[in-house]
């Protein structure tokens, strides 16, 4: 196994049944790979804000009897403004996160091609090459 990425998790959408047995499989994988796992709290709007923190075995321990998800989530009018996702991005350069996975949102396929229309060397148009 090489060096381990730097993984951000968030739900977003409403609570539904699942998620934490969701939340807690894909932080165990990510741990199983040797990667760093972040819990970001309440979804777009906590990446924006910068709620976002480490998480370890402890975190995850027992959460599947729980109902909604611990990491909570809400909804972001603020993630649909350019302004917003560069708040973001920023937020998860600071933590030095590589990666997010997004569990549940109606809307997720909209929100997934946001990040491409950041500003960043790594998401470059190939005509600005």
């Amino acid at each position: 196994m090489g060096q381990g990425k730097y993984i951000g998790v968030l739900s977003s959408g409403r609570d539904v049944s699942g998620m934490n047995a969701t939340i807690r499989a894909v932080v165990r994988t990510g741990f199983y790979h040797g990667n760093t796992m972040f819990g970001i709290n309440r979804g777009f709007q906590g990446m924006i804000e910068g709620d976002i923190k480490q998480v370890n075995r402890y975190f995850i321990s027992n959460i599947i009897k729980d109902g909604g998800t611990v990491l909570q989530t809400a909804r972001s009018s603020e993630f649909l403004k350019k302004e917003g996702r560069e708040k973001a991005f920023k937020n998860l350069k600071r933590f030095g996160i590589d990666s997010i996975i997004v569990i549940g949102g109606r809307f997720l396929p909209r929100i997934a091609s946001f990040p491409t229309r950041i500003p960043h060397p790594q998401h470059r148009n190939s005509r600005d090459n």
